[in-house]
């Protein structure tokens, strides 16, 4: 109780949940997953990995057709395919 001048004032709370279940569900799924998200829900569903530096024009090509239909990146780094793994599953690719 917030004493005004002469007598108590009630307090007066807003509040508007427009999408509130909506929130309380990726809650749920966040922790049900732990994060790692299944594929049809994942912002990075699959990462095209060169196995050597002179397959390059395949995958960018590869990468081109997957990113029609699905969320692709692609890896055009020059380290080993081994490492190129071990950063994709890292950053929770899911293939």
């Amino acid at each position: 109780q917030f004493d005004g001048v002469d007598k108590p004032e009630v307090p007066v709370m807003i509040h508007r949940a427009m999408l509130g279940s909506l929130e309380r569900m990726i809650a749920v799924l966040t922790e049900h997953f732990s994060g790692k998200w299944p594929f049809w829900l994942s912002p990075r569903q699959a990462k095209v990995i060169c196995v050597h530096p002179d397959h390059l024009d395949f995958a960018r090509e590869l990468h081109k057709r997957l990113a029609l239909k699905f969320y692709v990146d692609i890896d055009e780094t020059t380290r080993t395919m081994k490492k190129q793994i071990a950063v994709a599953q890292e950053e929770q690719y899911n293939f």
